[in-house]
């Protein structure tokens, strides 16, 4: 049976009307991923900057880095999306901050899970520099884009709307 050129007209207007928005959802998710990477490398980063010179701070007054001391200094920064770590000249821990608690040093084994998880970073220890040398090294980052409340509402409206207009 012989398809009327009205039906097959029909038939690959709907086809080019389903690759079409294939190809642009496709192109929008990337989109929303690329953008996401380009957000934790920038938040990472202004982190790292908002820290460091608080770090030197806490060094030229007190000579050294105490947990305590690093704590009060960092405290109203530092939020349940981000991590800190510093260490000192021999990279040992003087202070480590994740999931929204300070890791205190005498729990050895909650110590080496905070420190199993920085290996997976893929940026090298930052230098802190006081007085001219280096006195410890830091490693600071957020969690990602979806561990901030904000965010997640934000892509779950991205997503629900995406999936509506699909629909």
């Amino acid at each position: 049976m012989r398809k009327s050129l009205f039906s097959q007209s029909f038939t690959y207007l709907l086809i080019s009307i389903l690759l079409v928005n294939i190809v642009f959802s496709g192109i929008f998710f990337l989109s929303i991923r690329r953008s996401v990477a380009v957000w934790n490398v920038n938040r990472g980063q202004r982190l790292e900057n908002l820290i460091l010179p608080l770090l030197t701070q806490v060094y030229r007054v007190n000579g050294q880095l105490q947990e305590l001391r690093i704590h009060q200094a960092l405290a109203p920064f530092l939020t349940s999306n981000v991590f800190t770590y510093v260490f000192n000249t021999r990279r040992e821990p003087v202070y480590i901050y994740y999931n929204g608690r300070r890791v205190p040093q005498y729990e050895q084994q909650e110590l080496m899970q905070a420190l199993a998880r920085l290996e997976d970073r893929d940026r090298p220890l930052t230098a802190v520099v006081g007085d001219g040398e280096v006195v410890a090294y830091l490693a600071a980052d957020t969690l990602g884009f979806s561990h901030d409340v904000a965010n997640q509402r934000f892509l779950q409206t991205v997503f629900s709307v995406s999936y509506t207009h699909l629909r």
